[in-house]
């Protein structure tokens, strides 16, 4: 199929202002592609000669198994938010592409202004082929100015030769993102990028501060504080989280779980889940309970935020748990009905003259006192005899008064 010499100009444009009215129903982004979709297996399709002006869509092009030549076309001031050409092998999604002669110029898109490749297998017959073409002041949102890939293999499949990049934008990868340095598209020309042109994804955490790799505590101790990492892509650059502000956005956030290698003979207890945020990952201060021995205690990230994946997804510390010393410590269970817990014992007021013999717990032997803090004075108990002595007087004072005042009636009588 040939399509040359056409102008393209003005599609969808309502999507621009959402007011759109008469676009298909179909909300996928497949369904929203503009320009070129086809399903099935097809002999080849050939756009010469073709300029594509204001176009808006997800996508530009969405093909299965398809020879696509594109030759001498222009496409400007568009905006595909999911890329011109879109390639996902995980969704079946594949083709041949020949690329030359052509121009991308003042295009935006949300990942990958003109290339967005989400998979690609390492022994797939899709080949990226893109010779004598221009990219110009292209923006992405996100990342990617000219090609998005957190494909693995990308680099054995996309050649760009004799093309030039100038002026694209983004976050990250002014006009390359990709999975890694080895996975970055083949570039066959002179031309110069400078470092942010080129990004991948999260690769590698390093520690923020001076801490050794390994911690030591007493079982029910806490790890200690502000023990913080930070991310860098391949490239060395290091990678930003959302500040901690109103406007924050729960899609952005990197959500992570702090867990223990051995939980049948160690467990972790607090605040164990948090997120990354402004420059760094940090582990909250939690208790470890455990018996004596040597464990992992591992940062796992469980989201990725505005990411697609991080390489390192797991920040792993080596955790020593030390044998109790309890003629010093006292070695009970407190956290868990289990696990035994090694502590000195704490109370927050003085014993008053007595000792304390556990948390909150104070011995008042020796003492005038008693209570949970000997602060208190023993009730005294009252003594039976006694009682019945003074009742005993009593009556036999009132029977004496009754009867004198009997008495003393009858006379006046």
């Amino acid at each position: 199929m040939n399509y040359e010499n056409g102008v393209l100009r003005n599609i969808h444009v309502c999507i621009k202002y959402n007011n759109c009215t008469s676009i298909s129903n179909d909300d996928t982004e497949i369904g929203r592609t503009v320009l070129v979709k086809s399903y099935g297996r097809r002999p080849g399709i050939n756009l010469k000669n073709i300029n594509a002006d204001n176009i808006y869509g997800d996508l530009g092009i969405y093909v299965y198994v398809t020879n696509i030549t594109i030759y001498d076309c222009t496409i400007t001031n568009s905006h595909f938010k999911s890329g011109f050409i879109f390639l996902d092998e995980f969704e079946m999604n594949s083709g041949i592409f020949h690329i030359s002669n052509s121009k991308f110029i003042n295009n935006t898109s949300d990942y990958g202004t003109v290339f967005s490749i989400f998979s690609i297998n390492q022994d797939t017959g899709t080949i990226f082929d893109i010779k004598n073409c221009e990219f110009t002041n292209n923006t992405s949102s996100n990342f990617g100015g000219v090609v998005y890939s957190v494909g693995v293999y990308t680099n054995n499949h996309m050649n760009f030769t004799e093309c030039q990049f100038n002026n694209n934008h983004a976050r990250l990868g002014n006009t390359i993102y990709s999975y890694s340095i080895e996975g970055t598209p083949i570039i066959l020309n002179d031309t110069y990028l400078n470092e942010n042109d080129l990004a991948t994804l999260p690769t590698y955490f390093i520690m923020n501060n001076n801490l050794t790799e390994s911690i030591s505590i007493f079982s029910g101790e806490s790890i200690p504080e502000n023990i913080s990492y930070q991310l860098f892509d391949d490239y060395g650059k290091q990678i930003f989280f959302p500040k901690k502000t109103s406007d924050l956005k729960f899609k952005e956030l990197v959500f992570f779980k702090v867990e223990i290698n051995d939980p049948s003979n160690a467990m972790v207890i607090g605040q164990t889940q948090d997120y990354c945020w402004d420059d760094r990952c940090t582990f909250p201060s939690v208790q470890v309970i455990g018996n004596p021995g040597i464990y992992t205690l591992s940062l796992k990230i469980k989201s990725f935020g505005q990411y697609f994946k991080f390489i390192q997804d797991s920040i792993d510390i080596k955790l020593e748990i030390l044998e109790c010393d309890q003629s010093s410590h006292l070695y009970q269970t407190i956290e868990d009905d289990i696990l035994k817990s090694c502590y000195i014992q704490k109370c927050e007021y003085d014993c008053n003259g007595g000792r304390c013999i556990n948390n909150e717990v104070c011995d008042c032997r020796g003492t005038k006192f008693i209570g949970k803090y000997c602060n208190e004075y023993e009730v005294l108990k009252r003594i039976s005899s006694m009682d019945m002595f003074f009742i005993t007087i009593a009556i036999f004072m009132i029977l004496i008064i009754l009867i004198t005042f009997l008495l003393q009636e009858l006379i006046y009588l």
